[in-house]
């Protein structure tokens, strides 16, 4: 111990080099660890989304991962103008607030979509649920912030 300390005498550099690197460390691991941004980490998976269905003005909230779930369970493509579907009207018109969000989570779905069909040596279908009429609201378009 009193090596260690004769040599942080003669050097003190040495010692602000040790702390710096500590630091370092503490930070990468701290930013590691929170906000995880894996599509399919417990945390993202179980996080709250508002869902505002354009055609009721209805909000309702469910976890990402069921609103992931129904949205991988529809056969072929994903049109990204076609939102969950209400159960009250039976249209597609249900979408989360951050319209971005929303529109990475369609491409990414699309691209496994992609993936997994071309493994399989079959063409993806165009989408199965289409897009509500252009008079219901689209995605993040006038919708109000959830209270």
């Amino acid at each position: 111990m009193n090596k260690i300390r004769e040599l942080l005498e003669k050097s003190p550099w040495l010692g602000w080099a040790v702390a710096g690197v500590i630091l370092a460390a503490a930070i990468v691991l701290y930013v590691m660890r929170s906000g995880s941004s894996e599509p399919y980490s417990p945390d993202r998976l179980t996080q709250t989304v508002s869902i505002r269905f354009a055609d009721t003005g209805e909000v309702i909230e469910m976890p990402r991962g069921e609103m992931e779930r129904d949205l991988r369970s529809r056969a072929g493509r994903l049109d990204a103008g076609a939102g969950i579907i209400n159960p009250k009207t039976g249209q597609a018109t249900g979408f989360p607030y951050s319209k971005t969000d929303w529109e990475r989570t369609i491409e990414r779905l699309n691209s496994e979509k992609e993936t997994v069909a071309k493994k399989r040596g079959k063409a993806l279908g165009e989408p199965t649920v289409k897009a509500p009429p252009p008079s219901v609201m689209q995605p993040g378009e006038g919708a109000p912030a959830p209270k």
